[in-house]
């Protein structure tokens, strides 16, 4: 149990590094980018419009990244909320014997 902690504490910390990585990756390209398109005489509409895209991008890779980590995670529980009812099963204790009604 504590070995899946700590490896989702790492993937968690190297999910931030990530993200603070590629802001600086952004800070140097999109300046540069920018730089080429204008000595290439692109039109200014259509190169900043481009930038903008190109800013989206990581926001949609993050986006994706995160809904499928919760996929998993829902995933896990429901594997461990199942495994925890066959265990009980296999004991002979489904549930208290109690009902609500009687």
């Amino acid at each position: 149990f504590l070995a899946s902690e700590s490896s989702d504490e790492i993937a968690s910390f190297r999910r931030i590094a990530l993200t603070f990585s590629t802001q600086g990756i952004g800070f140097i390209t999109v300046p540069l980018i920018a730089y080429i398109l204008l000595e290439l005489r692109y039109n200014v509409d259509f190169i900043w419009r481009f930038l903008l895209g190109i800013g989206a991008l990581p926001g949609f890779v993050v986006l994706f990244l995160r809904l499928r980590q919760g996929k998993r995670i829902r995933d896990k529980r429901d594997k461990a909320d199942q495994d925890e009812v066959d265990n009980l099963s296999d004991r002979g204790e489904e549930g208290s014997g109690e009902s609500i009604n009687s």
